[in-house]
């Protein structure tokens, strides 16, 4: 309780008092977010309830976790349809606003857009590669981190169980070691991982575990080589080192998100081609109600669908425990 205690409060101070002054920033608030992940987990929940510590484990257990159904409107065959609806509806109004401004000629329109064009196309698809590349690179060491340490984490609980077969305490203490390191990886976030690695780290308590294990087989055997036993230990030992590097890298990988100013300048540039076509279709407006061809609307209903439909891509690449 104490512990938990801390850890409430060391968490308070961090949400409001280190971050107070750059909550309104948007750049500050994305800053907060990715080294807190609130929402993280490997897993579903459900199974590591207290009501299902008994129930055996099955292949349900393995599906994906439920995810909030809001959140996946945007995929769905009506929001696409209801984008698409609004960029036709709102097009002619543009066209119309823009045609206020505009006082070049067709030719020199279209010779402006053939040197702008191709130049803001070019840009935009090596944003985007370049935004895939990190992402999809990101989750990829992501997940096989956190796979790898869970392996590792799996037969560092054999081998505790092992070592304290004949210590019914100890055995105990092992095995809430590794429960609470898989209860954080399920159900905790970022933040308090990071803060329980300096008030109650379970793999420090593994390593300290070890230590007392060892005294006390070398006071048993008189302080003599105790044989197999003693290179169980070692290997143990040197597998918890190995998994505390693979947390430290997932950690740090977690927090490796794409900054606001990333889909600022994203945006921008799609909006920038959108500008562009918009403008390009100008000249080909009706003369006497203003409003332009059909297939141009059309089309701007499809580019502005198909560049909303990647923006969320990307965010929730760029957020995957949300």
């Amino acid at each position: 309780p104490d512990t938990n205690d801390k850890v409430s409060s060391a968490l308070g101070i961090l949400f409001f008092g280190g971050f107070e002054s750059g909550l309104g920033d948007s750049i500050a608030s994305a800053t907060l977010k990715s080294r807190l992940v609130v929402n993280r987990a490997y897993a579903k929940k459900e199974p590591f309830e207290k009501d299902n510590i008994n129930v055996p484990p099955n292949l349900s257990d393995l599906s994906y976790p439920i995810s909030n159904i809001w959140k996946g409107l945007y995929v769905g065959v009506p929001s696409r349809l209801i984008t698409c609806a609004i960029a036709y509806l709102i097009f002619p109004y543009i066209t119309d606003f823009l045609d206020n401004f505009v006082s070049m000629s067709p030719e020199e329109m279209n010779e402006l857009n053939n040197q702008f064009g191709p130049g803001i196309s070019i840009l935009y698809g090596t944003f985007i590669s370049l935004t895939l590349s990190i992402l999809y690179t990101r989750i990829k060491e992501i997940q096989e981190t956190a796979a790898n340490e869970a392996a590792l984490l799996t037969l560092i609980t054999r081998n505790l169980l092992s070592i304290c077969i004949n210590d019914h305490e100890s055995a105990i203490e092992a095995a809430q070691c590794c429960a609470d390191q898989v209860r954080t990886m399920v159900r905790s976030s970022r933040g308090k991982e990071l803060l329980m690695l300096m008030y109650n780290d379970p793999y420090a308590r593994m390593l300290e575990l070890l230590d007392r294990k060892e005294e006390q087989f070398f006071e048993e055997y008189n302080q003599n080589s105790f044989g197999p036993k003693q290179i169980v230990l070692e290997k143990v030992r040197d597998t918890i080192v190995d998994t505390i590097k693979l947390r430290s890298q997932r950690l740090s990988r977690e927090a490796l998100s794409l900054p606001p100013t990333h889909f600022l300048g994203l945006n921008i540039l799609s909006l920038l081609i959108l500008i562009s076509f918009s403008v390009s279709v100008l000249p080909n407006l009706d003369p006497l109600t203003g409003a332009p061809p059909v297939e141009s609307s059309v089309m701007f209903a499809l580019l502005t669908n198909v560049y909303f439909l990647f923006y969320c891509f990307a965010q929730d690449l760029n957020n995957p425990f949300e």
